[in-house]
């Protein structure tokens, strides 16, 4: 059994780890692209000027590896959380620079619009594996540039973050505005993820989590859960996050996510409080979360109204589910690797953080945050990865 390591601490002293290793796992917590990477002073000549961000948090990430003794090829899926989504290709064209140009094209990526504090444009929450762990491109990138689409590397095979105006096996397109666009979207998006996993060949059900991120508001949240229950016969069988992160172009859901290898054993621990979803998955010696409200009660899973707008409850509260949901997948705190926070406030992050190391201690996970629009009632919902106990 693999040991956490935290090989980095936050640049910025806030007293949470910036890379964490555990086995030949790396995860690295948020980059934002508005500091200074040497400095980490906020950087006012990038006002409206995205790209020379994304230098900054990709090279922010390269750094923290190098610093570790490793390379920015490392580097295996990428989150990027941005202020828009019309300069995505021109983000992408940057990654070669910073995770090698063989690296970049053994990698994967999936990006939302989100909210976002201040000036900043983006920020980049990554995982790795060290260099060790043979990797083999299942679906290439289709140029330079751009990620793969669906690469096999160890335990797990990491997909790139899909639309559903397209489906590849018959062309029909399917615009934002047409009858029945979400459903029908939503097929074509398992359908690219089915064409990518046909080439391993892999069933979609070997997925152990999938992200999910939407144009629109809170319904939808709903409707994707309702769409993925009929595809998978009345349940969904991997971890997941489904949240409205903004514009998408002519996509009304982006989804990605990570499999399991084909040999891997998968085990799925269901929801006590909705027995058709998972709450945690397990798989080789990771353990994913599906995302976790902060104003559940952590075990009949019922809304505490005495929560609502209570940010910092909320994030308590949040804390006390992640720990149950741990427990109930056999393990704990001690071994939570990455832990991904979506606040309805994004300049709530200080604040939780504090709340978070109180609750950890020196065992805290790498941490990233982004803001959302989170669903009724929601200020807080966390996503995470941990250790196997």
């Amino acid at each position: 059994m693999a040991e956490k390591e935290i090989l980095l601490w936050d640049e910025r002293g806030r007293g949470f780890p910036a890379l964490v290793r555990y086995g030949p796992h790396l995860f690295l917590s948020g980059s934002d692209g508005y500091r200074d990477p040497a400095t980490e002073e906020l950087d006012f000549s990038l006002i409206y000027k995205p790209i020379e961000q994304c230098h900054n948090a990709f090279s922010r990430i390269r750094r923290r590896l190098e610093r570790a003794g490793m390379t920015g090829d490392c580097v295996m899926r990428v989150l990027h959380f941005t202020s828009g989504q019309e300069w995505s290709l021109k983000r992408m064209a940057v990654w070669p620079d910073y995770f090698g140009e063989v690296g970049h094209s053994e990698a994967v990526a999936w990006g939302a619009q989100a909210k976002m504090a201040d000036f900043n444009a983006i920020t980049a929450m990554a995982i790795g594996l060290t260099r060790g762990v043979p990797r083999h491109v299942v679906v290439p990138q289709p140029r330079r540039g751009q990620s793969a689409r669906l690469v096999r590397a160890g335990d797990f095979l990491y997909a790139f973050g899909v639309g559903g105006y397209t489906n590849p096996f018959t062309g029909e397109e399917v615009p934002i505005d047409a009858p029945d666009a979400f459903r029908r979207q939503h097929f074509n998006n398992f359908e690219t993820l089915r064409s990518f996993m046909d080439e391993v060949p892999a069933p979609l059900s070997d997925f152990v989590r999938l992200d999910a991120g939407f144009r629109r508001n809170v319904e939808d949240a709903r409707a994707f859960r309702a769409c993925t229950k009929e595809l998978f016969g009345g349940r969904i069988p991997f971890a997941h996050f489904a949240l409205p992160l903004g514009e998408l172009a002519n996509r009304l859901i982006q989804l990605g996510g990570i499999a399991v290898a084909p040999g891997v054993d998968k085990e799925v621990y269901w929801s006590p409080d909705d027995p058709d979803i998972a709450e945690t998955v397990r798989a080789g010696e990771l353990v994913f979360l599906s995302s976790l409200p902060g104003n559940r009660d952590p075990e009949s899973g019922e809304v505490m109204r005495e929560l609502c707008a209570d940010k910092r409850g909320q994030a308590r509260q949040a804390l006390r589910c992640l720990a149950a949901a741990l427990t109930r997948a056999g393990t704990d705190m001690d071994r939570m690797l990455s832990l991904e926070v979506y606040l309805r406030d994004i300049y709530f992050e200080d604040e939780f953080i504090e709340v978070a190391k109180d609750v950890f201690g020196s065992d805290c996970p790498a941490i990233g945050v982004a803001g959302a629009e989170l669903e009724e009632g929601i200020e807080v919902q966390l996503v995470g990865v941990a250790g196997v106990s």
